[in-house]
């Protein structure tokens, strides 16, 4: 393996799981790319590497291609235990071991990749199911071959030293910033209300908000919270904390005047005091001496004493421009700031834009933000970097400056990344390009602020999850009455069948980084564990008779059944179920006197449909059906279960085929469902009277009723997939839904 190979093996084992782009290839591979074919150059060292990777071209895919984007590293990845080698005098490393020295340069954490499901996805020839999660420890299974030869381990060596002592460091100091941390929710939005803003105080102890109630404080330690204040009709846009944590400074707009206010918010005994007009982003100087903030539009970057005295203008932007974050050096003798360029119709290159400005910082250089290191006597302009954006951040006395990146969701997990660069600590000046320290796992991350030390830090984040909502199937109509979200906790919840009682709903979650059954209450408590398989538990069922939970197991990359397995309802040992064949997905009634069915797929050309029993596994075959592509979860089983109902995804004539089992040859008749879309897939409804059908529109999703005779009614629209899975009574629905939070969000446990 080439020292090329090396670097491009090093980069996908850094970040597993991630996309990396073809421009990132590049950068890492070759620093002059002037005189290089690049596209066909990263083809053949995709290829090559590949070929190091895979034993045969069947063998299991390690390199995932993202057409148009980049690549994704897919294969496993898993921690080896190995022992330090010993350092040398000099404090660079003697010798190491090749799977330690790779396992330094990747970055700790799980990477969830979506693949598709019942979750479902539009149509395709395959089914697959919906996501699985790749621990991303350190090294490939894949890799562990190529590692362990002896040339690899001769070039590793060679180039661990030179790494070893960098890397490490880097860790080292992840570590201690407590950057790699578990993040836990600090605020409830249903409860609090919609928070704007927060900050860590500089011992790590508490963190302040601002909310519809005020400004409060929560203790970490003790989980308690108390109000200090609050402004009418005032919304915050900035917290900060005076150094010695006796009071807080706050900074918005009062919307009853449309004016920019700052506040200071005492921690004890007294009230609100308003230190300044027409200013805004104030933030407080390390010795608690002085503040700064903008006015005019946030066009100007003012100073003044710690009550708000004295007052001067320091320092100025361009036309069309203005600032977007404003912080102080831990010294004390600067400021950095981030500024927002917004001409209309202005691009990147132009005279006024540095020519290496994308290339050496292409966290967001489209975006037309600026970096810029100002002096806090002069106001001079110390360095200005073109093509970098952050609306919030925190700077350490080494000079790391820590910021969020909001990024699309199908480049990063979420959408949104803790980001890290380098500054120079005597002028402020960037070294060198970001780099990504962790996923955050929110659609936005805004007012990220940390503890003077780094060991804590917390940002206001918007999350979306995916939660089980149940609601009240009211007749004539029907309709859906007293709607609730079921579900908390876990980002993604998906329903699949109700117990006998109608108490609880059987949901697959990802709280254990691995889809798992789970039993879930009515009344919205913490649902209970039922099943856990070593790789992904989904698509759960209850028997007619109540006493066996049925599901899936999906392995592999792409997913496959490999499995059915059965566990008693109230729980117990996991047993598999006997079958053969290519199970694709199987069904249960939602009636005591109904069955369960298993569908196959026979050499693409025919459904095949066979008796279930928990007990005695697949019988007798009892129906076929041409074959057409399908996916996860597009069709149901009667109540009584005797018929089939799929969808066509036929886009051009939309409607439920209905097939007769038992009967020879297989009888099937279509109900047409024109209006709605494309249709997705379709669950009985429990009198065998009606289908509840999901559909695919122009603006979405939607969830409709359909009676036998064609007769249509809508239940509900969604951003998102919908599908309704009914109570065994016929007076209650579940069905999947998304909650968008805006909280405070914490590391749990900061480092030492």
């Amino acid at each position: 393996m080439s020292a090329s190979q090396l670097r491009l093996l090093t980069l996908f084992l850094e970040r597993p799981g991630d996309l990396v782009t073809r421009e990132e290839i590049a950068a890492r591979l070759w620093t002059d790319a002037h005189n290089i074919d690049v596209p066909t150059g990263i083809n053949t060292a995709i290829n090559r590497m590949r070929g190091h990777l895979q034993a045969s071209p069947k063998g299991p895919v390690s390199i995932e291609t993202v057409i148009g984007l980049g690549y994704r590293f897919v294969a496993d990845v898993e921690q080896v235990e190995g022992t330090e080698s010993e350092a040398s005098p000099s404090g660079g490393t003697a010798a190491l071991q090749a799977p330690q020295a790779a396992a330094e340069f990747a970055e700790a954490g799980t990477i969830e990749v979506e693949t598709s499901g019942k979750q479902r996805q539009p149509t395709s020839e395959t089914s697959i199911p919906v996501r699985t999660a790749f621990p991303a420890r350190y090294l490939s299974r894949f890799a562990v071959p190529v590692l362990c030869g002896v040339a690899l381990l001769a070039v590793l060596i060679a180039y661990g030293v030179h790494r070893w002592g960098q890397v490490r460091a880097d860790r080292s100091s992840q570590a201690a910033t407590g950057v790699l941390g578990p993040l836990i929710r600090i605020t409830a939005e249903t409860e609090k209300g919609e928070v704007t803003t927060s900050a860590v105080s500089p011992d790590g102890q508490s963190v302040a908000y601002s909310d519809r109630s005020g400004v409060s404080v929560h203790w970490f330690a003790s989980g308690q919270e108390r109000l200090l204040g609050a402004r009418p009709s005032f919304t915050a846009r900035r917290i900060a904390w005076f150094p010695d944590g006796s009071q807080l400074l706050m900074s918005g707009t009062d919307e009853t005047t449309h004016r920019s206010q700052v506040w200071l918010v005492p921690l004890q005994g007294a009230y609100l005091h308003l230190i300044a007009e027409d200013a805004d982003l104030a933030t407080v100087s390390p010795d608690g001496g002085r503040i700064a903030w903008t006015r005019d539009g946030d066009r100007e970057l003012w100073l003044a004493g710690a009550d708000g005295q004295s007052p001067r203008r320091l320092a100025g932007v361009g036309p069309g421009e203005s600032f977007r974050f404003v912080l102080w050096f831990p010294a004390g003798d600067r400021l950095l700031a981030t500024v927002h360029r917004i001409t209309p119709g202005d691009t990147v290159g132009g005279d006024a834009v540095r020519g290496d400005a994308v290339a050496r910082y292409p966290v967001d250089a489209a975006n037309h933000d600026a970096y810029e290191s100002i002096d806090a006597l002069s106001g001079r302009l110390l360095d200005r970097e073109e093509g970098f954006s952050a609306e919030s951040g925190y700077i350490l006395d080494d000079g790391r400056f820590y910021f969020p990146y909001n990024g699309s969701p199908d480049v990063i997990t979420g959408g949104s990344s803790l980001m890290m660069v380098r500054t120079d600590r005597h002028n402020g000046r960037l070294l060198g390009a970001p780099t990504r320290i962790r996923g955050l796992k929110a659609s936005f991350a805004g007012s990220l602020t940390a503890s003077l030390s780094g060991a804590r830090f917390a940002a206001v984040l918007d999350v979306t999850r995916t939660d089980v909502f149940a609601a009240e199937l009211r007749q004539p109509g029907p309709a859906l009455a007293e709607v609730k979200t079921l579900t908390h906790g876990a980002m993604q919840n998906y329903p699949h069948a109700w117990t006998p009682d109608g108490n609880s709903v059987l949901i697959e979650n990802d709280s254990r980084s691995r889809w798992s059954v789970y039993e879930q209450p009515l009344d919205g408590s913490d649902a209970r564990l039922i099943a856990s398989m070593p790789e992904n538990a989904a698509m759960a069922e209850l028997s007619p008779d109540g006493r066996w939970v049925l599901f899936l197991e999906f392995t592999g990359r792409p997913q496959r059944a490999a499995g059915v397995f059965r566990v008693p309802l109230g729980g117990g040992r996991i047993e598999q179920v006997t079958t053969k064949g290519q199970i694709e997905e199987f069904h249960c009634s939602a009636s005591s006197y109904g069955s369960c069915v298993l569908r196959e797929v026979a050499d693409n050309k025919e459904f095949v449909y066979y008796e279930l029993d928990p007990m005695q596994g697949m019988g007798q075959e009892l129906g076929r059906t041409p074959w057409q592509p399908n996916r996860l979860g597009d069709w149901g089983l009667s109540p009584d279960g005797l018929t089939v109902a799929a969808a066509n995804h036929d886009m051009l004539r939309p409607g439920i085929s209905l097939a007769k089992l038992r009967t020879k040859p297989t009888n099937i008749d279509e109900i047409a469902l024109r209006g709605h879309g494309s249709i997705l897939g379709s669950n009985w409804a429990a009198d065998g009277k009606s289908l509840f059908v999901e559909c695919r529109t122009e603006v979405g999703f939607e969830l409709v009723s359909i009676d036998l005779a064609g007769h249509v009614k809508s239940l509900r629209e969604s951003s998102t997939l919908i599908w309704a899975t009914p109570s065994r009574d016929g007076r209650k629905i579940a069905f999947p839904g998304l909650t968008i939070s805006r909280d405070v969000w914490a590391l749990g446990t900061p480092a030492p």
